[in-house]
């Protein structure tokens, strides 16, 4: 998304749902591999945090800490 907002190009526009897609399936991925490395560690964190954008405040109001 940065890159279609600073560079707004035809080629930035086209490829943009392709370069979403491959995150997507990374993201995906990735979270498969933590889950099987972590396990318990990384589920607590996942059920906390959102996805894409994790939010530090929000995380930490939730397991009681400051900041």
């Amino acid at each position: 998304m940065g890159m279609l907002i600073h560079w707004p190009t035809l080629p930035t526009l086209l490829m943009f749902p392709i370069l979403l897609a491959a995150y997507l399936h990374l993201a995906k991925k990735e979270d498969k591999e933590l889950l099987r490395q972590f396990n318990g560690g990384y589920l607590s964190y996942k059920q906390l945090t959102p996805a894409f954008l994790p939010l530090r405040i929000a995380y930490s109001a939730k397991k009681g800490l400051d900041g």
